[in-house]
């Protein structure tokens, strides 16, 4: 019994460890053209947003006033000066390719925050 107690217990805490959510309070972009440079940065805009990421299923969803899905099919980590960077590389709803930058301050700065990235647009999100 305790063995069967232990497993199942097991098996909770990795799932909800799977599971990370996070809080976006501002969002702005930038574009770019064929043989241009980037745009500069919009104006940050105040929102309210919930990102989950999940590495059991290996999706991250992004809950905005759209719902948007992004599979992920590889996954990098960096540890840089108190910052965890993840890197996930992943195909959104439209099978269209993008890399999804997560950097999680480590310092105390509350400058944890997450970029979308296409070949052509940029969207960054501020995490509380």
């Amino acid at each position: 019994m305790k063995k069967l107690i232990f497993i199942l217990l097991l098996f909770i805490s990795n799932t909800l460890y799977s599971q990370q959510f996070y809080e976006a309070k501002t969002f702005s972009f930038c574009t770019i053209k064929r043989g241009e440079r980037w745009s500069e940065w919009t104006e940050v805009e105040l929102i309210k947003a919930s990102i989950e990421v999940d590495s059991a299923d290996g999706t991250i969803v992004l809950y905005t006033n759209r719902i948007a899905t992004y599979s992920i099919y590889k996954t990098e980590k960096f540890v840089n000066d108190g910052e965890v960077v993840y890197w996930f590389f992943c195909e959104d709803d439209s099978k269209v390719l993008c890399n999804i930058q997560l950097v999680l301050d480590r310092n105390g700065y509350n400058k944890n925050e997450m970029e979308i990235r296409y070949a052509d647009l940029k969207l960054r999100y501020e995490l509380k």
